[in-house]
């Protein structure tokens, strides 16, 4: 029944700037190239990780996993990040 109605609005084309204030498209520009920054460091740690012949993606989930429930919750990874000392910009940069 949807899919054969037609909508009442097909003949209507906006701008871009009719639709959106300026400061919402630049926001959402900012929004969207983090995104593909993260995703590009992702990535990237990624393919390290790959390379290591002693990860075990397991047994870094069980390490972390510290109630053993089969979940990570925000509270371990808070405690993970404040208790390693390790840091996304380090990796990326091959730091120790």
């Amino acid at each position: 029944m949807l899919s054969s109605r037609e909508s009442i609005n097909a003949d209507l084309t906006y701008e871009l700037d009719q639709v959106f204030t300026e400061k919402t498209i630049q926001s959402f520009i900012k929004l969207l190239t983090l995104e593909i920054e993260n995703e590009v460091a992702v990535e990237a740690l990624r393919q390290r990780l790959f390379l290591r012949k002693d990860f075990n993606l397991f047994n870094l989930f069980k390490s972390v996993d510290n109630n053993q429930d089969g979940f990570i919750t925000r509270r371990e990874v808070f405690v993970l990040i404040n208790t390693s000392n390790f840091y996304l910009d380090q990796v990326l940069s091959g730091a120790k």
